[in-house]
C-alpha cells in the first residue's frame, strides 16, 4: 500500500486512478437521485443498442458533449454521430 501512496505521488499529473479507502458504490450513486427504476430502465435501453450507437447517446445525452467533441472522441466524422444518434433514439 505504501508503495502504491508513493507511486502516486510521483505520478499524479498523467495517472488518473485515485487511492481510495474504499471501493465506490455506483448504485449509491443513483440511489442519492432518487429515480432508481428510470435508471434501470435507462440502462436495460442502452444495454440493447449496439456499440457505436451506445456510445454516440451516451457521449452526447450523458455526458452532455457536443457533436464534434463527440466525433473527436469514437474517431469519426461530425455526420456520423448524427446519424448514428438519430439511429439509437429511433431504436
Amino acid at each position: 500500500m505504501y508503495r502504491l501512496y508513493i507511486d502516486n505521488r510521483r505520478h499524479v499529473r498523467w495517472r488518473r486512478e485515485v487511492l481510495q479507502a474504499g471501493v465506490p458504490d455506483a448504485t449509491a450513486a443513483i440511489a442519492d437521485d432518487g429515480n432508481i427504476a428510470e435508471w434501470s430502465i435507462l440502462y436495460a435501453t442502452l444495454r440493447e443498442l449496439p456499440p457505436r450507437q451506445r456510445a454516440a447517446v451516451v457521449l452526447r445525452y450523458v455526458e452532455d458533449l457536443d457533436v464534434a467533441q463527440t466525433a473527436q472522441i469514437l474517431g469519426c466524422a461530425p455526420a456520423t454521430v448524427r446519424s448514428q444518434t438519430a439511429r439509437a433514439l429511433a431504436t
